[in-house]
């Protein structure tokens, strides 16, 4: 799951062919325009959810608008070290969401 990553999303866009929207179409400059949006993927599912605004609620209640760009990057930052340190001494227990988790690149 990322958010306000355009370059995901267009991405994202691209990689389904059946696609289902609220609005007429989306393109690329509807992506590259949008205030504020989170997109992620699971199998062969996908989402792109935006609008002026964006509110995420966790087990904690409302997340503040100035963290969730910070807890994403924590997420990919853990993600990444993760990967690193697999099969290694330092390796972290399993982690299943840094298994199941494969981000999109172009």
């Amino acid at each position: 799951m990322v958010f306000d990553n355009a370059e995901y999303a267009i991405n994202l866009i691209k990689q389904f062919k059946n696609k289902k929207s609220t609005i007429n179409e989306v393109d690329e400059n509807i992506i590259k325009n949008a205030k504020c949006f989170v997109a992620a993927t699971s199998g062969n599912v996908g989402f792109i959810a935006g609008g002026d605004e964006l509110k995420l609620f966790g087990y904690r209640g409302l997340f503040k608008e100035n963290d969730i760009k910070q807890l994403s990057e924590k997420w990919w930052e853990y993600w990444n070290d993760y990967w690193k340190k697999r099969g290694t001494e330092s390796a972290y227990d399993k982690d299943y969401a840094c298994e199941v988790t494969i981000p999109v690149r172009s």
